[in-house]
């Protein structure tokens, strides 16, 4: 198969806008329910580590099977979720969802656009990799 490189994973927590004033700083979030997108909680603990803090047990944990699960609780309220920064775009753009930190960090991970080989992709398939492409930049 032949394989496009969208964009890579960039996590970042996000809240809803009103919560923003009580998260000043990532220690903060000793005081949220924090929304994991996995039962391993690997990617909270990846962004606490390259922000330098270290929780002690947080207030609350809720744990889903998806990233989009998550935001989506988060965009709620109910949270503060560790979201894609390249997936957010939108909901940013409409107010949903707000980054408290400025902080990305890469999981080394990636989203890729994956076609059948020794076939050059249709107009429509490059237009439709230079959208994503172009619309994972805007988060």
């Amino acid at each position: 198969a032949e394989a496009r490189h969208l964009f890579d994973e960039r996590l970042t927590p996000v809240c809803v806008p009103g919560l923003l004033g009580s998260l000043r700083t990532p220690q903060d979030l000793q005081h949220q329910v924090l929304l994991h997108p996995t039962r391993d909680e690997r990617d909270w603990a990846l962004w606490l580590k390259a922000a330098n803090t270290c929780l002690s047990d947080p207030i609350q944990r809720h744990h889903f099977e998806t990233l989009d699960l998550a935001m989506t609780v988060a965009s709620q309220g109910s949270g503060v979720a560790m979201g894609d920064s390249a997936l957010i775009g939108e909901d940013l753009r409409a107010g949903r969802l707000a980054m408290p930190f400025e902080l990305r960090v890469s999981t080394g991970m990636g989203y890729f656009l994956v076609y059948p080989p020794g076939k050059e992709p249709s107009v429509g398939l490059v237009a439709l990799m230079d959208w994503l492409v172009s619309e994972a930049s805007v988060g």
